[in-house]
Parts: C-alpha cells; sequence; structure tokens
C-alpha cells in the first residue's frame, strides 16, 4: 500500500514537472521575435547581378528553430580570414590578420581600413580552405572601412540589415577569426548606440558612430560580421573597449548603413566624396538645450567654423546655435549630422534649423562643399591637477593665468588661459580643459583674469553662463600649431572668496 503511495505521489510530481516545463517553453517562444511576418530589407549592390542572396526572414528564423545555430549557419560561408603582409618603417617585415565578410557572389569584401591599412600583399581564406591573393579596391580611415575584391563569381553573400533598426537589448552574434580560431562565434546583446570612443579619432573629420554589445569581439574579430537573430549583418566588428587588449566586457561594431555606404563609394567611385556645412560641432548638453530654450536636450551645438569658407557662416549660422534639424529630420547627435551631411553631394542645399539664446528658431539654406580629409594631429591630453575648487572666483571652478607675451600671435587672440579645472567643479567634463584660452563671458569680450571676474561678477551661482574660447588642437602639415575656437555653457557653481 505505501509503495503504491509513493509511485503515485512520484507521478503526481513527474505530471506537474512536465506541465512547468511545458509553460516554461511557451513563456520562451513568446518571448522571442515572432507574430506578424517580418520582411527583412534586401539590398543591391551596384547591379542586380550584384544582389546579395535572399533575405533570411523572421519567418524562416522561427522555422529553423529561431537560434543561435541558424543565425551562424546563414552568414557561415561569407565570413573570410584575412592575412596581410607589410613593411615596418625599420625596414622588417610585419604581418597581421583579421576578418571580412563577403557582400557580392563575384567577391566583394568588407573589413576594417586597420586590417590593411599598410599592406602590401593580402590573402583571404574561406571556410571550405581555398585561398585567394586580394586587390584592395579602396579604405577609409576616418570610417575604419576597407573593401577587398577576389577573383571567384560562386561566392555566398550575407543579407545586410538596417542598422537604424537595431534595439538596445537586441541579441546579436560577433562572428570572426579572433586570436588565430577560424570562423569563431560569440552572443551577447546590444549594449548602446551611437557610442564615440575617445583614442580612436585620427582625424578631424572622423565619424563615429558604434554599435556597443557585450558579444566577445577580440583581436582578430576585427572587419568580420555583427549578426542579428535572422542572420542579418548589422555590423562591422571594429574594437573592443579593454586595459590588457583583450576582451573584458565590451565589443564595438561600426554600423552597416555606414560600411555600406563607405564600401560602394569605394567600389562605384574609387574614393570617398563628402560634404560639410563648415561647422565643428559637439553634442548639446544640458546647459546648452536650457539656454536656448529647448524642452528636451538634443541636437548638435556649434563650436567654431572652418575658416572664412565655411558655407554655415556665410548662411548666417552662429558660434553657440544649436541644430536641431536638417531637412525636416531632427537632429539627435553629433555622429547622426555628420553622416547626414557628409554623404549628400557637394554643392547640394540643405535646410539647416538652429535654435539659440531666448527661444530663437531659424531655418538657413546652406550650399554644401566638399570636404577636405587632411587629417590634424591631435594634442594629447594633459593630467589633471587635484580639486582645487574655484581659485579664479568666478563660479566656474577654475584656474586662469594671463596670456604670455607671444601666445597671441599662436591663439589668434588674447584672453585668460585656463591652468587648473576642478575635476568636481562645474567645468569639469571636457566643458572647460586647461590650455584653453577664454575670449568672451556673457558675449563681453574678456582679455585678462581679472576681465573674466568682472564679467561674472554680478551672475548668480546656478545661473548657465555663455562662455567663448579658443584651443590648440593639433599641427598642420607644415608644423604649425592649430587653433579652433569653441562654445562652453555653464552652470555656475559658488565662488571662493578672496583671500584675505
Amino acid at each position: 500500500m505505501d509503495k503504491r503511495k509513493d509511485w503515485t505521489r512520484l507521478g503526481t510530481i513527474v505530471g506537474v514537472t512536465g506541465l512547468l516545463v511545458v509553460a516554461f517553453v511557451v513563456s520562451v517562444n513568446s518571448a522571442r521575435p515572432g507574430g506578424a511576418q517580418e520582411v527583412a530589407r534586401t539590398r543591391l549592390l551596384l547591379n542586380d547581378d550584384n544582389r546579395s542572396s535572399g533575405p533570411v526572414t523572421q519567418t524562416n528564423a522561427v522555422e529553423l528553430g529561431e537560434s543561435f545555430t541558424a543565425a551562424s549557419e546563414a552568414v557561415r560561408h561569407s565570413v573570410v580570414y584575412i592575412r596581410a603582409v607589410g613593411v615596418a618603417l625599420n625596414g622588417q617585415t610585419q604581418s597581421g590578420s583579421g576578418s571580412g565578410f563577403v557582400i557580392t557572389t563575384d567577391g566583394y569584401i568588407i573589413t576594417n581600413n586597420h586590417v590593411v591599412e599598410n599592406a602590401e600583399r593580402i590573402t583571404v581564406s574561406l571556410l571550405d580552405q581555398r585561398e585567394f591573393e586580394a586587390q584592395l579596391i579602396g579604405k577609409d580611415a576616418n570610417t575604419d572601412i576597407a573593401v577587398l575584391k577576389i577573383s571567384a563569381t560562386d561566392l555566398h553573400a550575407v543579407v545586410l540589415a538596417n542598422s537604424d533598426d537595431v534595439s538596445i537589448g537586441e541579441w546579436v552574434l560577433a562572428i570572426g577569426n579572433p586570436l588565430g580560431f577560424t570562423f569563431s562565434v560569440t552572443a551577447g546583446i546590444v549594449s548602446a548606440k551611437g557610442r564615440l570612443l575617445a583614442g580612436l579619432t585620427n582625424s578631424s573629420y572622423a565619424i563615429q558612430d558604434f554599435i556597443q554589445t557585450d558579444a566577445a569581439i577580440n583581436p582578430g574579430n576585427s572587419g568580420g560580421p555583427l549578426v542579428n537573430i535572422r542572420g542579418e549583418v548589422v555590423g562591422v566588428n571594429s574594437a573592443l573597449a579593454s586595459q590588457t587588449g583583450l576582451y573584458t566586457g565590451y565589443g564595438f561594431a561600426i554600423p552597416i548603413n555606414l560600411g555600406f555606404q563607405i564600401a560602394e563609394m569605394l567600389i562605384t567611385e574609387g574614393g570617398i566624396t563628402r560634404s560639410l556645412l563648415g561647422v565643428s560641432i559637439r553634442d548639446a548638453t544640458p546647459e546648452d538645450a536650457e539656454f536656448v530654450g529647448l524642452d528636451s536636450i538634443f541636437g548638435v551645438t556649434i563650436q567654431s567654423f572652418t575658416g572664412l569658407g565655411s558655407p554655415a557662416e556665410r548662411a548666417g549660422l552662429q558660434l553657440g546655435d544649436v541644430i536641431v534639424d536638417l531637412d525636416g529630420e531632427q537632429v539627435g547627435y553629433t555622429a547622426q549630422l555628420q553622416q547626414t551631411v557628409g554623404f549628400k553631394r557637394p554643392g547640394q542645399i540643405v535646410q539647416v534649423t538652429i535654435q539659440r539664446e531666448g527661444g530663437v528658431r531659424r531655418t538657413f539654406p546652406v550650399e554644401l562643399i566638399a570636404q577636405n580629409l587632411t587629417p590634424v594631429a591631435r594634442v594629447s591630453d594633459r593630467p589633471q591637477t587635484p580639486r582645487l575648487r574655484d581659485p579664479s572666483r568666478t563660479g566656474l571652478g577654475i584656474g586662469v593665468e594671463p596670456m604670455a607675451a607671444g601666445d597671441v600671435e599662436v591663439y589668434g587672440q588674447d584672453g585668460p588661459i585656463v591652468r587648473v579645472v576642478d575635476p568636481t567643479g562645474p567645468s569639469a567634463g571636457g566643458r572647460l580643459e586647461r590650455g584653453y584660452a577664454i575670449t568672451h563671458a556673457q558675449s563681453r569680450r574678456v582679455r585678462t583674469p581679472e576681465e573674466l571676474r568682472e564679467a561674472l561678477a554680478g551672475v548668480e551661482a546656478g545661473t548657465i553662463v555663455d562662455l567663448r574660447y579658443v584651443a590648440i588642437v593639433g599641427r598642420n602639415s607644415e608644423g604649425r600649431l592649430v587653433s579652433q575656437t569653441g562654445v562652453a555653457r555653464i552652470k555656475l557653481g559658488q565662488r571662493n572668496p578672496p583671500k584675505q
């Protein structure tokens, strides 16, 4: 009798467990992308003969189990291993390796510029062990994209997604040849979008708009695809954030919309043609938004104009204006505006809407000019001093000194030079940096520390003030220092009382 009770109890437990397992499976499946059928976007390159393979739709992914296996299988034969051999400055042979992926069946391949930058011989290996000598079609250091071509006509091309539609939290796979291990797959999610990476900018015109992921990206992954769960490429793996040189948390990929634009231009035109508004910009800060009367924080702030030929300055835009709209589309951040403007044609007229002090909103027609891609070397960041509160007694949390004799010629105009910045004060976070020469405060011209204090003397703590400055940003091709104007909006802190 006791045995029968035990068996009855066991049967009940097994039955309940089975129901829980079924419920768990149903809940997992319902949480996956599903429901309405979605047709992935198919993109054409060059002509109809070079289109990528048919789209892997969400329905197909469901039929294949919506698994990582299906997604990696979709690109398995498209990912390539790249070996690049060149000669170093000392005359010694140097070699490196990376990844890439096929974008047309007749042999065009996308990779990173830094994988092949100094190569004299490039070899591409496919998953089926075939090996080809590759031709470098073109490269662009400003976006870290390069295009190769191999002599083959039976290749499997990837399907390209619309990277604008990528969502934070979405599953992705990073595929490539990390650390010499051929065709390796790691999984993670999209952690962020629109990332800028300090230290990667080798030009004042570099475009950065990285997709951040916690899928492991290691040396050798560079140039490989970042793939969504439907087997479509959403990005080009390019960088990792690490203090050791290996994966420690986050990798970064170039959005495929940007990568594809560059690749198509390199293939069809043999080079990169970009357009300029003729402005230096940064993301609008909370202080910028409040100063110009925006209800939310978006847009980009004009820091300087690129010389006398700046079309934006000729059209009527001013330093400190916040660009909020371009041709009817809202401008959210710097990289977005760079890409939108950069890939229009020189001579094209765009409608630029700005907002300025007092909530004034105006739209200006601006004729774009061709971009000068000559790189400007950046001056390395200098270490900050310990917390010093507000030695200038301005409420800015900075220490300033008079400009030394001879500095006026370097900076182009005189003004008190920032020597220390309180790392916890109102000017911290890059609003003001050591070496900046402040030229205006609240629209008043200032030439000495005393004039700066006088300009801000009647302004209460908590008020956002408008500053103009000049900074040394690098050297030109002739070795001369290059200066650039900037705008800072800073909420004043408490002033230190003068020393007795």
